[in-house]
């Protein structure tokens, strides 16, 4: 994983200092909710980004995936690392035989052991996985043809997958918070087949339960990913008033989001229906899909400006936003919400996705 060069923000004040400043954190509570399996997954996406840019795509350019699982206990799982051999640490070496193997590494990337594969494209590597001893181990899955990585924090038997481009440019210093939503939205949830799949049944426009916690999770690793070197992320980091849903903050003087410093970012997903589990007096679970009336939206979407002002009002934040994804089924502005932000002088965005694919 590449270090950055940053600079301490303001002069004299390191980043640890800066972050203890504007969020206070308990013991219990971390700076950054992230876990670790994650975290390592981020730090080897951004070594692949490196990879990325020093082997270009040409004639020889290979479309074998690369796997790679983060093991907290590498040196105890003797038996499934049968065939694996000593791989250069991921800090010092840019191999070109990066596909066609299976790498496995301690979650500081120290040790890296690796093995040659064949699989024809990732669909086959997830198969593999799935039947591993590495199933339930964070992996991530390299698809060079794409030139995207998969993230799966839980393993191959997780529900959630992460999605991020290795070619995002990390040296963006200009982007607003604005741009870099948008920007987001492009790539992964403005229609199907976006990096971050929302869509339960996307022809009902029935979004996934647990929607909010993906966007989320898939925005923190594009932010990582493509101004990582610019701007920090943080996932619910504490607050007084709560747990704020991402907070960015420049790394440097020379990395200010045009002149903001420290932005709170709090996501709301708008909805005209939503899945429920009811359980029923034999035990099984009965799915019911209920309706969301459109005043209940505007009390969701008005919350969201009340957390993101008491957000800043409590952390000293320089500015708040409300990011709602909106899934409903006609593409409308709401009334009240941003009414409310106005009054609150809190930034509103509305990203609306589509359930059909773009028109060529």
């Amino acid at each position: 994983m590449i270090e950055a060069n940053d600079e301490p923000f303001p002069p004299g004040v390191s980043e640890k200092e800066l972050v203890d400043t504007i969020v206070s954190c308990s013991s219990q509570s971390p700076i950054d909710s992230l876990g670790p399996g994650l975290n390592s997954l981020l730090g080897v996406a951004d070594w692949l980004r490196v990879w990325c840019a020093r082997n270009k795509p040409g004639l020889n350019w290979p479309e074998t995936p690369a796997v790679f699982i983060v093991d907290a206990q590498l040196h105890a799982n003797k038996d499934a690392l049968k065939g694996f051999v000593a791989a250069p640490m991921f800090k010092t070496a840019y191999s070109h035989q990066i596909p066609g193997h299976i790498y496995v590494t301690n979650r500081h990337l120290r040790t890296v052991l690796s093995q040659t594969i064949d699989f024809a494209d990732g669909v086959e590597a997830c198969r593999w996985l799935a039947n591993s001893s590495f199933a339930s181990l964070p992996t991530a899955i390299f698809k060079p043809r794409q030139r995207t990585m998969m993230l799966l924090e839980d393993g191959a038997k997780g529900e959630e997958q992460i999605e991020v481009p290795c070619d995002a440019d990390p040296t963006a210093f200009e982007a607003t918070v604005p741009d870099i939503l948008q920007s987001f939205h492009t790539l992964y949830t403005k229609y199907p087949g976006g990096y971050c799949d929302v869509w339960s049944k996307p022809k009902e426009r029935l979004l996934r339960q647990r929607v909010e916690g993906m966007i989320i999770k898939n925005l923190i690793a594009y932010i990582k990913m493509a101004h990582g070197r610019a701007v920090n992320a943080l996932h619910e980091a504490s607050a007084p008033a709560g747990r704020m849903d991402i907070v960015i903050f420049p790394r440097s003087p020379k990395s200010l989001i045009k002149g903001a410093g420290m932005n709170v970012l709090e996501l709301k997903v708008l909805r005209s229906r939503r899945s429920v589990h009811r359980k029923q007096k034999n035990g099984q679970l009965l799915f019911v899909v209920k309706p969301v009336s459109m005043p209940a939206t505007e009390r969701w979407a008005s919350k969201g400006v009340r957390q993101a002002r008491n957000y800043v009002n409590t952390t000293g934040a320089d500015i708040g936003h409300v990011c709602c994804f909106d899934g409903r089924d006609v593409d409308a502005d709401l009334t009240d919400a941003p009414a409310v932000a106005a009054q609150l002088d809190i930034a509103f965005h509305r990203l609306f996705m589509m359930n059909n694919p773009p028109e060529n």
